[in-house]
């Protein structure tokens, strides 16, 4: 029991401070915003496990061999409730809002829409310790019908390496790749986007996936995002950085370096290179 108590409490704790920590450790720059949104949905989780713990062992309590220290229990319902309460009363706020589109003529519901982008622009700010105007920058030129961002991403093979190239943006590594540009084929966009970033020239020669990024364990983000990850042939060129990175290197496909996550996951770089060994394997959705 000495141990189930430890533990609840335990888990109790670390939900909180992850809660607290994730708005002041954005601020202060110690992690981007995307990691400050990710503590808070993961202070959620864990302080409502935690609480189901505390619960049961209150429960025990009317046992009278188990009834000692009976305030270890109480409080970590009390760090578990603190530390899931807020995310889920933020949620629900947004759910009661009404769904408006940003296309009318109805000037109410003009106004209402404006006051709904405002209100969301306000609790991002808050929650991820980012400018309102950065906020407010991150939709300020979508516009009609809400539809997801393409991202294209490309496997260039070298035996059993694979090009990455670091961002500057985090410092972390991953698939060349971006948007999509208006008019561009994918194939043509993730062949440009290699050349931009990398300094390679490489052509598509497979689409390996077509996924949903909320379906995957990526840090959550603004924009809804569809990403294709293409296997690639590598046709010449050399090393060159660009405004967006700052190294470009090959690296062994099962020992990779720190990935920019937001981008692209360990197993999707496994899983685009058992597509390049084995070309007649079906494309990967959703």
């Amino acid at each position: 029991m000495r141990a189930a108590r430890a533990l609840v409490m335990a888990v109790c704790v670390a939900a909180f401070v992850m809660l607290i920590a994730s708005g002041p450790g954005t601020r202060l720059g110690l992690w981007p915003w995307e990691t400050g949104l990710s503590l808070v949905k993961w202070a959620a989780y864990t302080g409502m496990c935690g609480a189901v713990g505390a619960v049961i062992l209150i429960l025990l309590l009317v046992v009278p061999k188990w009834r000692a220290r009976p305030w270890i229990p109480v409080a970590a319902l009390v760090f578990a409730v603190i530390a899931f309460v807020p995310p889920i009363l933020l949620l629900k706020e947004a759910k009661a809002l009404p769904y408006i589109h940003d296309v009318t003529t109805d000037p109410f519901d003009r106004e209402r829409y404006t006051q709904l982008s405002e209100l969301v622009a306000l609790l991002l700010s808050r929650e991820l310790g980012m400018p309102l105007g950065a906020v407010r920058a991150l939709w300020a030129g979508e516009h009609g019908y809400a539809t997801p961002k393409v991202d294209v991403r490309g496997g260039v093979f070298l035996d059993e390496r694979v090009l990455l190239v670091r961002e500057r943006a985090d410092g972390c590594w991953t698939l060349p790749g971006g948007w999509v540009d208006v008019n561009d084929a994918p194939s043509e966009a993730v062949a440009r986007e290699i050349y931009e970033e990398s300094g390679y020239r490489a052509r598509a020669v497979k689409l390996a996936g077509l996924i949903d990024k909320n379906r995957h364990p990526h840090p959550p983000g603004v924009h809804h995002i569809y990403k294709l990850f293409f296997v690639c042939e590598l046709l010449g060129g050399e090393p060159l950085a660009s405004n967006e990175t700052d190294a470009v290197d090959f690296f062994p496909v099962y020992a990779l370096p720190p990935l920019s996550t937001g981008r692209v996951l360990a197993p999707q770089i496994e899983r685009l290179y058992q597509h390049r060994l084995d070309a007649s394997l079906p494309t990967d959705f959703d």
